[in-house]
């Protein structure tokens, strides 16, 4: 059977992974050497800080955090035979995440620091830091929930502008012209160090030794600004004003969902994926029962308790608003000992649905509203199994219920791949016939007797009249 409709199929490429390059060489191991030396000069600078407030310091703690993580990372990778492919695992991808997020903090926390070291004592000290907080809302947005690259590339540039323009329009900086010449030289190698990147580990290397050139630079700027015993920044007297910090980022996070919708999707994504799963855990991943059982089994030790069962008919059993009477035999305990030994399960479930039926009017699931373009997509090669939900496989114990796990696919947990035969016929054009052989489409197929033969039609021309939504893709 062939469809009349004509379909362009796609390459082969939609169903193809790109080549994974490969790092050979002294590159991967030139990476790790370069963040190891980025760890201990960041922890160097760290320790010779103490008694300095911590605003002042935190930029080296976060940037020993994010060292750390990636030593400990690329040696993983490169012992396993994988050097350098940083997002080729659904674990490695989390570990990325993780190591942006410790570089919006390494961000966040200069920019704070600039702020305090230049108008520390100022009355303007207040909006100053409330941009701050916004310039970091703004990043945060566009690093951690794939925001567009275009506004990473303004946020990391209007950064590296605000940095200059408090250290030279500063009445009076701490330290005097060294340290406003150390904190400038600092911020352009900081700037310059994004600009560089990290995607092949010759990039990675260069990007770890401008990181090192930035803590040292910054390092002794803060030491400088420090020794100047008229400032509060010497007695550690100055208090961070959290909540003009605070609003600036929720604002600007607040603006960013509204310019860029599709960031809050994955945001919600996330937020979903962290909260229904125990929902569906406790309420379709029982195992109190993972496999059948002999009656003999079931009612061990409970014989005494067994009673012959009381045949009758439909509507004497189940008494209700029936139409008619029906009079199919029945039984006139529905609930056995099986099901009454369950009982608590019973109510834990009902208690559950009722839990998350308050909580889905509150946060659903899925929200059909949204435009599919304000929502996260998989790449145009990916069959999903590089975003399998982990929850689907995560298994929780409870005590006194047992284990739960949500069970995921007509073969058991896992993911379950297109079969072969439906990709042939999609590439060859034919899915729809695939559809009305294996699929659902079978259901709306119409036979037609031509003499001895039967011809069967499948006529959707009715459907022409709806207009297509313009964020749905059109399946022929």
């Amino acid at each position: 059977m062939s469809s009349t409709t004509e379909i362009l199929p796609p390459g082969i490429e939609k169903f193809t992974l790109p080549e994974l390059p490969e790092f050979k060489g002294n590159g991967p191991w030139l990476s790790v050497f370069s963040l190891f030396a980025f760890l201990l000069t960041s922890l160097a600078a760290l320790l010779c800080s103490t008694g300095l407030p911590f605003w002042s310091r935190a930029p080296f703690l976060f940037t020993a955090i994010g060292s750390g993580i990636g030593v400990v990372y690329e040696l993983w990778l490169i012992a396993s035979g994988r050097p350098y492919l940083l997002f080729l695992s659904p674990g490695g991808r989390i570990v990325q995440w993780w190591r942006a997020l410790v570089l919006v903090f390494v961000f966040a926390s200069t920019y704070l620091a600039y702020c305090l070291i230049s108008f520390g004592g100022s009355l303007s000290l207040f909006w100053i830091v409330s941009l701050s907080g916004a310039l970091t809302g703004l990043l945060a947005v566009a690093v951690l929930l794939r925001g567009p690259m275009s506004l990473g590339s303004l946020v990391f540039l209007l950064g590296l502008i605000g940095q200059l323009a408090l250290v030279w329009l500063s009445p009076a900086v701490p330290g005097g012209s060294l340290v406003v010449w150390l904190l400038t030289a600092a911020a352009v190698t900081l700037y310059v160090s994004i600009l560089v990147g990290a995607e092949t580990p010759q990039q990675s290397t260069l990007f770890h030794l401008l990181g090192i050139t930035s803590v040292g630079l910054l390092y002794y700027a803060i030491q400088y600004a420090g020794r100047d015993a008229t400032s509060s920044f010497a007695s550690g007297l100055m208090r961070v004003p959290w909540l003009w910090l605070s609003l600036g980022f929720v604002a600007a996070v607040a603006v960013a969902f509204y310019c860029f919708p599709k960031t809050w999707g994955v945001l919600r994504a996330f937020l979903t994926n962290a909260t229904w799963p125990f929902f569906y855990l406790l309420i379709a991943g029982g195992l109190r029962a993972p496999r059948p059982e002999r009656l003999s089994v079931v009612y061990k030790g409970k014989e005494d308790k067994l009673k012959p069962l009381k045949v009758m008919p439909y509507y004497l059993g189940h008494p209700r608003n029936l139409t008619h009477p029906i009079s199919v035999p029945c039984l006139d305990e529905a609930l056995t000992l099986k099901v009454h030994s369950f009982g608590i399960i019973t109510r834990l479930v009902t208690f559950f649905f009722a839990v998350a039926s308050v909580f889905n009017r509150l946060f659903p699931f899925a929200n059909t509203t949204v435009p599919i373009r304000h929502k996260p997509r998989m790449e145009p090669w990916s069959d999903g199994s590089h975003y399998w939900p982990w929850w689907l496989l995560r298994t929780v114990w409870i005590p006194g219920l047992g284990r739960f796990q949500i069970q995921s696919g007509v073969r058991g947990p896992g993911f379950q791949p297109t079969p072969e035969i439906a990709l042939d016929a999609y590439q060859n054009g034919q899915l729809l016939a695939y559809l009305v052989e294996y699929g659902i489409a079978g259901s709306f197929i119409e036979a037609e007797k031509q003499g001895r033969n039967i011809r069967f039609k499948l006529d959707f021309s009715f459907l022409q009249q709806y207009e297509t939504k313009p964020d749905y893709e059109s399946y022929g």
